[in-house]
């Protein structure tokens, strides 16, 4: 132990960066020189002083508190952190994510990780991306750390970032996994059923790019399900923003007063975005059927929808319709929303069928019948939902028991 001992004296005479550096290189040396799958904990030998080191020279924290590290000094951590993760190897790269952000409700930790991935997404670091991709998978992309995580994110180059389009255009060849997950998650942050859920438009924008332009984006985390024993799919909150998003619009561009309807100023929601966004919708609508086709050869593709998935938003479109009657009052919603109504129904019927016909959609006994009660129920008669409700489906049987998290 004396030389760890020196280790730590060594390092407290160093000043940063360079203490830093050198933790991260102990660090990485003592992963690197572990023989077993993963490191037992940190509470004992030369294992706890890891632990120590990080919290010492990468996290800052100590006895008495946290250190603040000048806005120089942490932008000269964060490229330590991704030169770090760059040069590590595959098998102990998370290990080492996980000594240093894996303790939940750590928001100090959260608040530095946060910072980390929205620096390796300007400077396309996949090591980095990757990671924070597993991170959110194994905590749940629907977990309050991860959609904080995002909804950060969201801000950072959705909100404040002029242009976003060159650092989220080639996100998908840079980490498909991290896409594939912060997807999940932003379809849980911006629900599409009220004004205050839709999604910013250059968000919508580039998910929509992601899913048109990459039909396998939506089975990259269950392709990592052997490894991590858990898996994400953004089919569910996609196909919800298919559906609902067309009657969230509709019905705000007719509750628009004249002026405002041919302006294109003064709010967030204005009569242009909600324009173009009808329109993505359309597009996206068609790419999340191309990906459920494309899907059909994956041994694990009934994990991308859930009967119910189906349910839920069942549940959600009614009482969004619910929501639309009441306002509309003694005059009604109107004959244009109600078309859009029997469209999104439309929508939903052929993301069912789709998911159906490529063996997408996990059924379990009776939830077929259920599904097609509360469409009767809660719904407007629609002919083709009705039909598609009706047929049984030939993969009755559902697959081994997988966690797995859908919205």
């Amino acid at each position: 132990m004396s030389s760890v001992q020196n280790m730590m004296k060594r390092l407290q005479r160093m000043e940063f960066p360079e203490s830093t550096r050198e933790a991260l290189r102990y660090i990485v040396s003592t992963f690197a020189s572990q023989d077993g799958p993963a490191i037992p904990g940190l509470n004992e030998g030369p294992e706890a002083v890891v632990g120590e080191i990080c919290q010492a020279f990468v996290l800052f924290k100590t006895k008495r508190g946290i250190k603040v590290l000048s806005a120089l000094h942490e932008l000269q951590l964060l490229e330590l952190l991704c030169g770090c993760f760059k040069a590590a190897s595959e098998k102990y790269k998370y290990r080492i994510f996980q000594l240093m952000f894996g303790n939940r409700g750590d928001e100090h930790a959260n608040t530095l990780l946060t910072k980390l991935v929205s620096m390796a997404l300007s400077v396309s670091c996949t090591s980095v991306l990757d990671c924070a991709a597993i991170w959110m998978q194994e905590r749940s992309c629907h977990s309050s750390d991860s959609l904080l995580l995002t909804s950060r994110l969201v801000e950072d180059y959705c909100l404040l970032f002029p242009d976003p389009c060159n650092v989220f255009h080639r996100l998908p060849s840079i980490s498909p996994l991290f896409v594939c997950n912060f997807t999940t998650a932003v379809t849980a942050l911006f629900t599409f059923n009220s004004q205050e859920s839709v999604p910013p438009f250059s968000l919508l924008e580039h998910v929509t790019s992601w899913v048109t332009s990459d039909c396998t984006l939506c089975c990259e985390s269950i392709r990592q399900v052997g490894i991590h024993g858990t898996c994400s799919s953004p089919i569910p909150g996609l196909m919800s923003w298919c559906v609902l998003g067309p009657v969230v619009c509709t019905h705000l561009l007719n509750r628009m007063p004249p002026k405002e309807k041919a302006s294109n100023k003064g709010g967030k929601v204005c009569r242009a975005s909600l324009t173009k966004t009808l329109s993505i919708l359309s597009k996206l609508h068609l790419g999340v059927l191309q990906s459920l086709d494309f899907c059909r050869s994956s041994s694990l593709s009934q994990c991308l929808l859930n009967v119910t998935d189906a349910m839920h938003l069942v549940t959600q479109l009614s009482e969004l319709l619910q929501h639309v009657r009441g306002e509309g009052g003694a005059l009604g919603v109107g004959e244009e929303v109600e078309g859009v109504v029997d469209m999104a129904m439309e929508r939903l019927a052929q993301v069912l069928q789709v998911a159906k016909m490529a063996g997408c959609l996990m059924v379990q006994r009776g939830s077929m019948s259920e599904l097609a009660s509360m469409a009767v129920k809660h719904l407007p008669n629609n002919r083709l939902l009705n039909m598609v409700v009706a047929v049984p489906t030939h993969r009755q049987q559902s697959l081994r028991h997988i966690p797995m998290e859908t919205s």
